[in-house]
């Protein structure tokens, strides 16, 4: 009698540990259930990292262009601003309300980086997000290596958002995707969603401003297929 109890007891454990394994693996594999990487960031099971309302520099204003913001999509944290001669971050938020996403590479003068051995570069590419499959021909880049306000400072300029004069509403672009090569070489996509806190769908001119909700996706084997597994 004893044995056989030891034997239901294995028997139970073992379905225990098998179900326990399942679930594991289904978290670790499944892009609908995310794990809290940190207050702003998730990452889901195939491995898009996700960021909700990440504040830059709140005391901003038009006239006042908020100081810049760095993040690393290898440690998926912001960094501190003493290392933007390094090569430890890959986009910079600048400019008006830190709504510029700048690259980091070493030979863009009025870059953060410029001067570093960073190799970033940022392409434009008029899909959604999960429609961009690989990298772009590399006459698609953006050799300026920032993109912000959608036509300007010159009408054939690229951005991601739309700005209206009249309300001061930034509104983003659907169907737009950044391709972005990271300061170490490997290749990543990126996609805007809002500036404004809670991302909602009609901001006004008290909604908070800038925290930032993005998402990107980055191919680790160093190939340009962007193609989410």
């Amino acid at each position: 009698m004893k044995i056989r109890k030891e034997l239901w007891f294995l028997a139970a454990m073992v379905i225990v540990l098998a179900g326990s394994a399942c679930k594991k693996d289904k978290a670790t594999t499944d892009p609908t259930i995310r794990t809290r990487l940190s207050a702003y960031v998730e990452k889901d099971g195939k491995g898009t990292i996700y960021v909700t309302d990440l504040p830059g520099d709140t005391t901003a204003t038009p006239g006042a262009p908020g100081k810049d913001l760095y993040f690393s999509f290898t440690t998926n944290t912001t960094v501190d601003a003493t290392q933007k001669l390094t090569n430890n971050w890959d986009v910079a938020f600048v400019n008006i309300y830190n709504s510029y996403v700048t690259i980091n590479n070493g030979t863009k003068q009025g870059t953060p980086g410029y001067g570093n051995s960073a190799v970033g570069a940022l392409y434009i590419v008029n899909l959604p997000f999960d429609s961009v499959k690989t990298v772009p021909d590399a006459a698609t880049v953006n050799v300026n290596g920032s993109a912000g306000m959608d036509g300007f400072p010159s009408a054939s300029w690229p951005g991601w958002y739309q700005y209206n004069p009249s309300t001061h509403i930034m509104t983003v672009i659907q169907g737009k995707t950044f391709v972005i090569r990271l300061a170490g070489g490997k290749y990543a996509k990126l996609e805007m969603t809002t500036l404004y806190k809670g991302n909602p769908a009609s901001p006004s001119l008290t909604t908070p401003v800038p925290y930032f909700t993005f998402r990107y996706w980055v191919q680790q084997d160093g190939s340009t297929n962007l193609r989410i597994p």
